[in-house]
C-alpha cells in the first residue's frame, strides 16, 4: 500500500494550506522552483491577479503571461492603475523629488526643478516607458473638452486621441481573450510611490499629480476606454473556438478626490454593465462640466447601472470634503432614488450622509425581501435613522454592521450587532429593548469604530500603497507584481534547486525567521480576547465579548500580565522579554488585559447614564485608578 503523500491532497485543499496567511508571496515563488508538484497550486495564488497600466513593463508582463496557457487559466482578477499624464501641469512641480521619499519633501531650487520637468516630460512621451505615452491635444481644436461628436466619449478627446486608442486597444483585448477565468476589473488610481526608472532616474507617480489641471478628459482612462469597451463587444464577433472572459465584478474608483469622472460614460457604455453581479463605485466630488448638463450625466450613470439587472452586491462610496454641501448628495441620492435591483442581497454604503435621507429609506423598502447584508461606514447613522428603519416593518437583515470613525463628533451610542439586528427587523418582542427608547434622535449609532475606512477601493486608501485592508484583500488576493514569475514548462525543467547555487532570495542568512517563531509560541492554544467599552456615570468600564462577536468588538487584547510560576508578575506583549525560562506547561500564566484607547477619548465622550454589562470592569484614566487597574484586574 502506497504511504500517502501532501501532494495526493485535493487541489483546493493544497491551496488553502498555502493561503493560511502564513507565507508570502516569496514563499510562493520558492515553493514554485523547488518543488513541481507545488507549481499549479503555487502559480495559482501567484497569478490570480494581475495589475495593468500604461507602463510598457505591464502590459508586456500582462501578454507573457497570456501567451502561457498554464499560467493565463489562473487569472481571475485585473488591476488597472490610473495615471493620466495628460492632466499634469508642466508649469512647476512642487513637493516632490525624484528618487527621494516623501519625508524629505521640499520646494527645489529653480536649476533641478526645470531639469525635473523636463525629464518627467520627455518619460511621459517615450512609447519605451509608457505603451500608452502622453497624448498632446490639438491646438487647433477650439474646445478640447466637448464631447465627442460619435459619441464614443461624452468629455474630452479629439478625432487623432480616439485613432491611437482604437489602435492599442486590440492589444489589451487580445490578452484578456486568453485568459478564461478572468471575472473582476478594478481600476483604481496608481499608488503615489510606485516608482519606474527612466535615464537611470527613478520617477515617482506622485510627481505626475502635482499641479494637475481640474479637466477630466483623460483620467481613468484604463477604465473609459479599455475595460468598459472589453466588456461590451458582443459575442457575434467570437469564434467557435474562443471563450471569452465574462467580467462579472466592476470596481471604480475615480483617480482623483476633487472631480467626478461620471462625465465620460458614452451613451452605450450601459451594454458593459448587463452581467455584472457586483460593484464597487468609489466616486469623486460631483461638479458640473462646462458643455454637459448634470441631468444628462446623472441619467447616464442611472442607466448604465439599472442596466445590471443580474446585480447583487452594491458597494457605494462618496468622496466628498463636507456632509452638507449640495454636490456631495447629488450622486447617492439620484443612485438611491432611481436605481433598483431585484436581485440585490448585499450593500456596503460609505462616507455618504444619510442622515434626513427619506430616498435611502425607500431603498431600503424596495429591496427588502432579498437584502439581508448592510454595512454603513461613516454615514452619520443615528437613532433616528435606525427608527425610521425600524418602522418600514420590512427588512429581514441577518447582518448590519454601523462603522463609525473613532473622531466623529458629538455622542456615539455603542450597540452589539445581534441587539441592531433585533430592533430593525423587529425580532426582539421577547425580551425589553431599551437601547434606542431614551436617546436623543442625534445620537451616533455604533456596532464599530474604527481609525482608517476599511475600504481599500476607496481613493483615500488607494493612494496609500501601505494600506492593505480586508475588504480589497479578500476581493482581489495579494499579490500585484508578476512580472518576475512568468516561467514556461521549459523555465521549470532548467531550474537548478539546488543548495549551491540557490541565492539569498531563497537562503535566510541568521536565525531570525526562527526568533520571530518562537517569540509567539507562548500563544499557541490562548485564545483571543475581545474587548468593547463605553464611559459611564462613575467612569469608564470595560468588558470582555465572546468570540462569535470578534469581528464588531472595538478591540483585542495586546498586553498581558505574567505569571511566573514562583510569582513574578509583569506586564507586557511578550513573556521572553523578561523571562528567559518561561513555560506554559509548567505552570506559568498569562493573563489578558483590555486595549486601551488614547486616553482622553474615554474622559472626553459623554456620559452613558445606562448600567454597565455584567462582568465589566471598572476603570479611570486618572491616576492611581490607572495603575491599580492594570495591577490587579486581567479581565
Amino acid at each position: 500500500m502506497a504511504t500517502p503523500t501532501l501532494l495526493g491532497l485535493p487541489f483546493e485543499t493544497l491551496s488553502q494550506i498555502l493561503d493560511d496567511g502564513s507565507l508570502s508571496r516569496d514563499d510562493w515563488k520558492r515553493v514554485r522552483k523547488t518543488c513541481r508538484g507545488f507549481d499549479r497550486v503555487a502559480a495559482s495564488l501567484l497569478f490570480r491577479r494581475v495589475q495593468m497600466s500604461r507602463l510598457k513593463e505591464d502590459i508586456d508582463t500582462l501578454e507573457n503571461i497570456a501567451a502561457h496557457q498554464h499560467l493565463a487559466e489562473h487569472v481571475k482578477q485585473l488591476i488597472w492603475y490610473e495615471l493620466s499624464l495628460e492632466s499634469w501641469s508642466m508649469a512647476k512641480v512642487l513637493e516632490a523629488r525624484v528618487g527621494v521619499p516623501n519625508e524629505t519633501l521640499e520646494m527645489l531650487p529653480d536649476d533641478e526643478h526645470a531639469a525635473i520637468t523636463q525629464l518627467m516630460n520627455e518619460a511621459a512621451a517615450d512609447a519605451a516607458l509608457f505603451w500608452i505615452p502622453r497624448y498632446e491635444p490639438s491646438p487647433a481644436l477650439p474646445d478640447p473638452d466637448g464631447p465627442d461628436p460619435d459619441g464614443s466619449d461624452s468629455v474630452g478627446s479629439d478625432q487623432d486621441y480616439r485613432q491611437t486608442i482604437d489602435a492599442l486597444r486590440p492589444r489589451f483585448e487580445s490578452a484578456l481573450d486568453r485568459m478564461p477565468e478572468l471575472s473582476t476589473f478594478l481600476s483604481s488610481p496608481m499608488a503615489e510611490d510606485r516608482t519606474f526608472m527612466y535615464k537611470g532616474y527613478g520617477l515617482r507617480a506622485e510627481l505626475y499629480r502635482t499641479n494637475d489641471d481640474s479637466s477630466v478628459a483623460y483620467v481613468n482612462q484604463g477604465l473609459f476606454k479599455f475595460m468598459l469597451p472589453a466588456m461590451s463587444r458582443p459575442e457575434s464577433d467570437l469564434s467557435d473556438t474562443v471563450k471569452r472572459p465574462k467580467i462579472l465584478n466592476l470596481c471604480w474608483a475615480d483617480e482623483r478626490s476633487h472631480t467626478a469622472t461620471t462625465t465620460r460614460l458614452s451613451p452605450t457604455a450601459f451594454n458593459a454593465f448587463k452581467a455584472l453581479t457586483s460593484i464597487n463605485l468609489c466616486l469623486s466630488l460631483f461638479e458640473h462640466v462646462p458643455g454637459v448638463k448634470a441631468e444628462d450625466t446623472l441619467s447616464r450613470l442611472v442607466e448604465c447601472l439599472n442596466a445590471a439587472t443580474k446585480l447583487q452586491h452594491l458597494g457605494l462610496c462618496l468622496e466628498r470634503e463636507d456632509y452638507g454641501s449640495r454636490p456631495s448628495l447629488i450622486l447617492p441620492q439620484a443612485i438611491l432614488r432611481w436605481c433598483r435591483w431585484p436581485k440585490l442581497t448585499s450593500m456596503q454604503i460609505a462616507s455618504i450622509c444619510l442622515r434626513g435621507m427619506p430616498c435611502f429609506l425607500n431603498f431600503l423598502q424596495y429591496h427588502a425581501e432579498g437584502l439581508t447584508s448592510l454595512t454603513l461606514h461613516d454615514c452619520s447613522t443615528n437613532v433616528q435613522l435606525v427608527h425610521g428603519m425600524r418602522d418600514l416593518e420590512c427588512l429581514h437583515l441577518h447582518s448590519f454592521r454601523v462603522m463609525v470613525p473613532l473622531d466623529a463628533p458629538g455622542r456615539v451610542m455603542g450597540v452589539p450587532e445581534r441587539d441592531m439586528l433585533a430592533f430593525v427587523n423587529r425580532h426582539e418582542s421577547d425580551r425589553p429593548f431599551p437601547l434606542f427608547h431614551h436617546e436623543e434622535m442625534r445620537t451616533l449609532v455604533a456596532t464599530k469604530m474604527y481609525s482608517v475606512l476599511p475600504q481599500k477601493w476607496c481613493i483615500g486608501s488607494c493612494f496609500d500603497a501601505k494600506l492593505n485592508p480586508l475588504k480589497y484583500e479578500r476581493l482581489v488576493g495579494r499579490a500585484d507584481d508578476t512580472s518576475d514569475d512568468v516561467m514556461s514548462d521549459a523555465d521549470m525543467d532548467d531550474t537548478d534547486t539546488s543548495d549551491a547555487d540557490m541565492n539569498d532570495d531563497y537562503i535566510d542568512d541568521d536565525d531570525t525567521s526562527d526568533k520571530v517563531r518562537n517569540s509567539s509560541l507562548w500563544r499557541d492554544g490562548l485564545a483571543t480576547t475581545y474587548w468593547a467599552w463605553d464611559h459611564f456615570e462613575d467612569g469608564t468600564y470595560y468588558w470582555e465579548m465572546a468570540a462569535e462577536d470578534a469581528a464588531y468588538a472595538m478591540a483585542k487584547s495586546s498586553t498581558w500580565a505574567f505569571t511566573r510560576r514562583d510569582g513574578a508578575t509583569v506586564e507586557g506583549d511578550d513573556p521572553l522579554e523578561f523571562f528567559s525560562d518561561w513555560d506554559s506547561d509548567a505552570g506559568d500564566d498569562a493573563t489578558p488585559a483590555p486595549k486601551l484607547p488614547i486616553d482622553t477619548y474615554a474622559e472626553e465622550r459623554e456620559i452613558n447614564r445606562g448600567t454597565p454589562p455584567q462582568g465589566a470592569v471598572f476603570y479611570s484614566c486618572r491616576p492611581p485608578n490607572f495603575l491599580e487597574f492594570w495591577g490587579r484586574h486581567g479581565r
